[in-house]
């Protein structure tokens, strides 16, 4: 499986991330994307996240559905000073 990824800040706070992973890149039904953006400050980061990949469909096995993941977390520093 083959993954690339992008990730930069904007304005010190402000996280945009995107990549996509895979064994056949030429092959759309073999591509997982990913997706993210997310907030820093002072040690504090709220991320939200999506996944988007595509699955085989169980009643018609020929057809392939699209399904996307989200998940949002939180980053907090333990401790302190």
């Amino acid at each position: 499986t083959k993954h690339i990824g992008v990730e930069g800040f904007l304005f010190d706070m402000l996280i945009l991330r995107t990549g996509i992973s895979g064994e056949n890149w030429n092959d759309p039904d073999k591509v997982t994307y990913t997706f993210g953006v997310g907030f820093a400050d002072k040690g504090y980061i709220v991320d939200m996240a999506m996944k988007r990949n595509k699955i085989r469909d169980s009643v018609v096995p020929d057809q392939m559905n699209s399904i996307a993941t989200y998940v949002v977390s939180l980053s907090m520093p333990f401790g302190g000073n």
